[in-house]
């Protein structure tokens, strides 16, 4: 009996030995499994962050807003014992909240997953070594539409004055041939991701035409049964589509071949050129439908959802804004050209840098040890893109994306949104870059200082940047410049407690006012500039703010340029001269080397097989 209780008894202490071991074990498991909790956690937490910044120009968060994953109660005390179930309903809701996370970041589109921020792909942290990425990888792109741009001379600029002088008739081939068609939308993107202070529209048009000239050799063939196409008209058809696809609106582009390309025809815009301008404009438009670029389906992405009146006396103020985008329009004319001039100067002495004095330049070239006369229009370029970047890094108001920003400068605060303007609290509670946070003197003056100084960097850059060895359009930056400028009279008025119909004004209404006012002053645009206004924005509410800012916008530019806009500027530096011919009221055009020295013996012959007028000197 004494044997069978020792050995009852040993049993129990292999037992009770047994089930600590398993114990401790199970302990030491659920340590671990709240540990990978936690880790799991953190790593939610850091990547929400990293969505955060990465994406903020468009999903900025919010007060108003309570993330996942900083709403999450669930914190695992040191030391506790949780049960193998709980720890595995903690893990599946932290892999929860790391979906629901991606697609609050993302608002109503997709998770994202493929965008990672370079410092986390490359194990960096800093700020400094994302601004030389940031850096460095705007001078690459540069570099490489340079280069596409050096091979295909005729790509560069925005090539609205080339459009204009084939349409009056000026024979330009090499303008609008395939190569010149690749070397544009190539080098076009490339800058344009650099983060120049270009835009893409403007050489939207000249693409158009391109494919007009491109595309009559077919259509030719086609008289046999129709009436012959010529290559004028199928230009203004192509650069209407161009308009079209560039801004998303499509009657903008009809009125813009009836504006800009038939009043320079010598015997205007046909009636069937119209038409062919209508279909192509729509087709265009249906395209960019269907691509849905945005994925918001709508055309553009500056679209806007006010349905605020304005009150009677803010006429004066858009009268005000239209005084500025005019001065500052014609500002740019003169300073551009100033430019310009300088550098084709420079270029023409083999200089290499326009911008320094004749000694610092040979003391440049002795230190690259470049030859007199060699080509820095490339280097140019790069030394464009890394300054543009370094100078637009600090705030993300310039860091970002100019469609980005245009597009915040347009948005609706969440306190001036009306009940019934159909804009949902959520969508305009989102304030990416602080537009809406001018409560106090303090923070007016603030955002006062940031509206101010990007738009004088912008107009500093795009001054510099047009005319260099890149495609380079106006209508982007010339928005961003009269954003600002129109966003900071709009929350100046704000702050001053300035009546509204239906409560306090909204700044961003004065933002887009603004900015066609300085697009008009520096393209002078009229009619087609306010048509593509409203359907830019979606703001047709606001024609009559539009149609008094952009007139007096002209009125003031053409006071301070001697009418001459920035296509004529450039167009007048590229060799292209308007001249009239004694005693016929339409104009046609020669280059400035035939006309010069020879007044008056240049003759008007008969047109050619294209439709085009020769233009010849009896010299």
């Amino acid at each position: 009996a004494s044997r069978a209780a020792e050995a009852a008894l040993a049993d129990r202490r292999h037992s009770l030995r047994a089930a600590g071991d398993s114990a401790a074990a199970g302990a030491s498991q659920t340590r671990g499994h709240v540990a990978r909790a936690a880790h799991l956690q953190e790593l939610v937490g850091a990547d929400a962050q990293r969505v955060r910044a990465h994406m903020s120009h468009l999903f900025a968060p919010d007060s108003a807003e309570h993330w996942t994953e900083e709403a999450r109660s669930f914190r695992p005390r040191a030391g506790a014992r949780l049960s193998s179930l709980e720890t595995e309903a903690a893990e599946l809701a932290v892999n929860a909240g790391v979906v629901q996370t991606q697609s609050e970041s993302a608002g109503s589109l997709a998770p994202v997953y493929e965008w990672v921020p370079w410092e986390r792909a490359l194990s960096a942290r800093g700020p400094s070594v994302a601004l030389v990425i940031y850096v460095a990888g705007s001078g690459l792109l540069a570099c490489c539409a340079a280069v596409v741009t050096w091979g295909s001379p005729a790509a560069k600029g925005s090539g609205i004055p080339e459009v204009k002088a084939s349409a009056a008739g000026f024979d330009l081939p090499q303008s609008f041939k395939a190569r010149t068609l690749a070397a544009k939308v190539t080098a076009l993107s490339l800058c344009v991701g650099a983060g120049l202070a270009v835009g893409k529209e403007g050489p939207m048009i000249h693409i158009g035409a391109c494919w007009g000239v491109i595309l009559s050799v077919p259509i030719s063939r086609l008289g046999r049964f129709s009436s012959p196409i010529s290559e004028t008209d199928l230009i203004c058809v192509g650069a209407a589509a161009g308009v079209s696809a560039a801004f998303g609106a499509p009657l903008a582009g009809v009125l813009f071949a009836v504006e800009e390309l038939g009043t320079t025809m010598p015997t205007g815009l046909r009636y069937s050129t119209m038409l062919g301008a209508f279909g192509s404009a729509v087709v265009a438009a249906l395209a960019l439908k269907w691509i849905d670029l945005t994925r918001t389906q709508r055309l553009t992405l500056f679209e806007v959802d006010y349905k605020q009146a304005w009150a009677a006396w803010e006429a004066l103020p858009f009268c005000l804004l239209g005084v500025v985008g005019g001065l500052l329009g014609g500002a740019f004319v003169r300073a551009n050209e100033a430019v310009h001039r300088r550098r084709l100067r420079a270029q023409s002495e083999g200089r290499l840098c326009w911008c320094l004095p004749a000694g610092a330049d040979r003391a440049l070239r002795l230190l690259l040890r470049a030859p007199l006369g060699a080509d820095s229009r490339i280097l140019e370029v790069v030394a464009l893109a890394v300054l543009t970047a370094v100078s637009n890094y600090p705030h993300m108001l310039t860091r970002m994306l100019q469609n980005d920003a245009i597009k915040s400068l347009f948005s609706q605060c969440a306190e001036s949104a009306p009940a019934g303007s159909g804009a949902p609290a959520h969508r305009a509670a989102r304030d990416p870059v602080g537009l809406c946070m001018a409560s106090d003197a303090a923070e007016l003056c603030k955002l006062l200082r940031l509206l101010c100084s990007a738009a004088l960097l912008r107009f500093l850059q795009t001054t510099v940047t047009f005319g260099a060895l890149t495609p380079a359009g106006l209508f982007v930056p010339s928005l961003y410049m009269g954003g600002c400028v129109g966003r900071a009279v709009g929350a100046l008025l704000k702050y001053l407690g300035m009546p509204g119909v239906q409560g306090a004004i909204e700044p961003g209404i004065y933002a887009m006012v603004g900015a066609g006012a300085v697009l008009a002053g520096v393209s002078r645009l009229t009619i087609s500039l306010a048509v593509v206004l409203f359907e830019l924005t979606g703001g047709l509410t606001y024609v009559v703010p539009f149609m008094l800012a952009v007139l007096i916008a002209k009125w003031t530019g053409d006071a301070v340029t001697d009418g001459r806009s920035v296509y004529g500027v450039h167009a007048e530096l590229n060799g292209l001269t308007k001249v009239r011919k004694k005693g016929s009221p339409q104009p046609f055009c020669a280059q400035q080397c035939e006309s010069v020295g020879n007044p008056g013996v240049l003759v008007h012959t008969p047109a050619s097989a294209d439709g085009k007028p020769f233009i010849v000197s009896s010299a």
